[in-house]
């Protein structure tokens, strides 16, 4: 049996063999289809391991011999060796600050690292027993022979068991040089060890094993269905003797090919063969003329199109080959779909013969055989075209490889392959003539298509950005999958408003990236059908409500809103990978404050005041409505902060709104004890793994992050009108000021080294009631936080030596 069946490394990294011989699973499970093994690196990783510690012992052996005042003979007799070589090579001592000293070389490449290995025998500088010599040069050479059965490009099966166990005997001997070279030990085994012993024979066998199961499949699938075909047609051979001929057929070729029941080359052929006497069981039905012909030609569709799938993900698609390829076990939904499929069909012909009967059955029978016919067609052609790119599952990262497909089918519509499914789809219900299974199979196939194209248009815009917003202007979604319609790229304001427009050329827009950021995908082709509020066409007009709901709640504190276990990242991620986002977010802000404003617009006498109130009324208006939905209100946090601004002559009004913008950042828009994020330091890029598809949540953290943004740019505004009111002629608006300063400093870290440096600076007022004042509010809160004193005295040294 092979290493790849017989070793069941699964598809994940193993578990590592630590002290004393107990197993430890580990910690991290990396999918090997995930890792890309560099040879050189690997080479280069590995040699440093066994490289540093000779070089070690012969620094050890050189200052023994320093202590016993002889020579220090053994790096340089080392050094002189390779120069021979015509490699320039020196060793240097440098001394740490803890009194250690570390060995540094001069850097050598790959190259040279090979000419070293290859031409120069380790054991002849260590002064040691000869058996212990010989172990070292042999860790040596079995190193270098295993390097090179993996840069062969001869490699079969038993190379890569070779390779698996010749690296596991490298590691055991390297281990047991550690009694020599005192440098070893079992902290010393690296993961590059476990990649070369597991990760290397697992892709080798991996690629070779893919050729096979391509063979595998369609041997099994066109040998099952010829052999029963023959045999039922020759020797009348009923079904149960077919059974007892597949398992004699199943278990010689599992002798050939040393199949396990668990692997994937046994699964392939079980369900390869399984299809195939599915596919020959229908044929023969339909040859003997039976009268319900259309169920077997269903059969024969539904037998085709799971073989074919596999097959083609075998051809382009190889390192993600699996079971799941056969999308056998696509969903519970799929065969639930196809039970009822059947069930309608048969309840028919019992219950309702006069239909099949009747003379427009055939018509119905060719209308769908050619419409699945073509359905099936043109996924398989799309599937095909699109090669490698294609792909059955959700892709978020851009591939290396990944090219934009064009041509072909995608020269006419952008989704070709979920057109084909979808017409295939259709096109059977109607041949098995399904009334109620052809309406019901559209609406759920268009909402499931429709809903898993969007997030993989969001992704291919983030993959090729212009390129593939020049495709999407150039070619349409495909009239099957619906009318697209262009929306404003500018942000809404106020309530959202929607335009009717002409159907032309689709184009995308922070709307439809909007939608595709909340749904999933197949990943298989270069399409996006773009909802939008309301779409004109000359054929029909479609009108999707706006949300009947808010997003976030009301008289809740926002930050109380927002997912704790969320990360943060420790470095902003760049605009331009970001500035998109921003706008979705942006947009769902806009409509959610539209949205509000809609439902909760019945306070009359609250408008009232805003519209012909008093100035000190308005603000305490303002701050009301501020206080019981900080995010629906944000334009009068705006205004707030626009009359502070405006203090030409009324500075009364100034110091009213500082009072109520100082209770306001306090108590209702500052996190206590935490420093705001800005838009760019939140997952941002992540968000469709953390939500894990959920639209309300994707929806809601976007709108709190994007309030979060816009609050710190607000607080930023408002320190820096804060010191311009410090600079105010009027004493009584600067000691407002510094109060508010203090009082911020006191309890929130936002901003705190702009305020500390605002209120220091305060301490040189010309004012020396000022400087007295400020004086006061730093010894106010250094009460309140004690370790802040060391920073206090900083700012203070500043202002003083400035």
């Amino acid at each position: 049996m092979n290493f790849y069946e017989k070793e069941q490394i699964r598809r994940y990294q193993d578990e590592t063999v630590e002290d004393n011989g107990k197993i430890y699973a580990a910690l991290v499970q990396i999918s090997t289809d995930l890792i890309v093994v560099d040879e050189m690196y690997l080479f280069l990783c590995i040699t440093d391991k066994l490289l540093k510690p000779l070089l070690k012992y012969l620094l050890q052996r050189d200052m023994h011999m320093a202590i016993l005042k002889e020579p220090k003979v053994h790096i340089n007799c080392f050094t002189s060796a390779v120069k021979s070589l015509g490699i320039y090579f020196d060793v240097f001592q440098k001394q740490e600050q803890n009194g250690q000293v570390s060995l540094e070389t001069t850097t050598l490449s790959g190259m040279e690292k090979k000419v070293i290995f290859r031409q120069i025998v380790p054991g002849d500088f260590i002064c040691s027993s000869l058996g212990e010599k010989n172990k070292v040069s042999d860790l040596w050479a079995q190193w270098m022979e295993l390097y090179d059965i993996i840069v062969s490009n001869n490699h079969d099966e038993q190379s890569a068991t070779h390779i698996h166990h010749l690296a596991k005997s490298f590691i055991e001997n390297y281990l047991e040089c550690g009694g020599i070279l005192p440098e070893i030990s079992n902290s010393s085994v690296t993961p590059y060890m476990h990649v070369l012993a597991y990760h290397v024979p697992f892709q080798l066998l991996r690629s070779l094993m893919v050729q096979s199961y391509f063979q595998i499949s369609l041997i099994w699938y066109i040998s099952t269905s010829i052999l029963h075909i023959i045999l039922t047609l020759l020797f009348e051979l009923n079904e149960v003797k077919l059974l007892f001929v597949l398992m004699f057929f199943i278990f010689t070729t599992s002798l050939y090919n040393s199949f396990d029941i668990w692997s994937l080359s046994y699964q392939t052929a079980a369900i390869s063969g399984f299809l195939g006497l599915l596919l020959s069981f229908s044929f023969l039905q339909l040859l003997n003329f039976t009268n319900y012909y259309q169920f077997f030609i269903y059969l024969c569709f539904l037998s085709f199109f799971h073989q074919s799938e596999f097959v083609l993900t075998a051809r382009f698609r190889p390192a993600e080959l699996s079971f799941d390829s056969f999308i056998l076990n696509h969903s519970i939904e799929y065969w639930v779909a196809l039970s009822i499929s059947a069930c309608e069909y048969w309840l028919e012909i019992l219950f309702l013969p006069q239909i099949f009967a009747s003379s427009l059955m055939w018509l119905f029978t060719i209308i769908g055989f050619v419409g699945a016919l073509i359905g099936e067609g043109i996924r398989k052609v799309a599937m095909y075209q699109a090669g490698s790119n294609f792909c059955h599952n959700i892709k978020t990262a851009k591939a290396s490889d990944h090219e934009l497909v064009t041509s072909g089918l995608y020269s006419y519509f952008r989704h070709p392959s979920y057109v084909g499914w979808f017409i295939w789809t259709v096109f059977l219900q109607i041949l098995l003539a399904n009334s109620i299974c052809t309406v019901a199979f559209t609406i759920v196939s268009w909402k499931f298509f429709s809903e898993r194209i969007l997030e993989e248009e969001y992704n291919l815009v983030r993959f090729f950005e212009r390129e593939y917003l020049e495709y999407i202007k150039r070619v349409p979604t495909g009239s099957v999958m619906g009318k697209v319609s262009q929306r404003s790229h500018k942000p809404t304001k106020g309530k959202s408003k929607f335009r009717k427009t002409e159907f032309k050329k689709p184009a995308i827009s922070k709307s439809s990236i909007e939608n595709a950021y909340m749904h999933g995908n197949d990943g298989s082709s270069n399409s996006f059908p773009i909802q939008s509020s309301e779409v004109s066409s000359t054929q029909s007009t479609v009108k999707l409500k706006e949300k009947p709901y808010l997003i976030v709640p009301t008289h809740k504190k926002w930050y109380d809103l927002k997912n704790i276990s969320d990360p943060v990242l420790k470095e902003a991620i760049p605009s331009e990978l970001t500035a998109n986002l921003l706008e979705i977010a942006e947009e769902l802000f806009n409509e959610e404050v539209a949205q509000f404003n809609s439902q909760f617009s019945g306070e009359n006498w609250k408008s009232g005041i805003l519209q012909s109130g008093t100035l000190s009324d308005k603000i305490y208006v303002m701050a009301s409505r501020i206080k019981s939905a900080p995010i629906h209100n944000f334009s009068y946090l705006l205004s707030l902060i626009g009359m502070m601004k405006k203090s030409s002559g009324a500075r009364q009004n100034t110091i009213e709104a500082l009072d109520v913008m100082r209770n306001l950042w306090i108590e209702y828009l500052l996190p206590p004890k935490k420093k705001l994020i800005p838009f760019s330091m939140q997952p941002v890029l992540n968000l469709p793994a953390i939500t894990k598809g959920n639209k309300q949540a994707r929806n809601k953290r976007l709108l709190l992050w994007f309030f979060e943004h816009r609050i710190k740019q607000l607080f930023e505004e408002f320190v820096a009108l804060l010191e311009k009111l410090l600079h105010d002629s009027v004493d009584k608006v600067k000691n407002k000021s510094l109060k508010c300063v203090q009082q911020l400093l006191i309890e929130s870290p936002e901003n705190e080294k702009k305020l500390l440096a605002i209120l220091v600076n305060k301490l040189g007022d010309p004012s020396n009631k000022i400087a007295s004042q400020s004086s006061y509010l730093l010894h106010k809160i250094l009460e309140h936080h004690p370790a802040m004193n060391v920073v206090i005295i900083k700012e203070v040294e500043k202002l003083v030596f400035r």
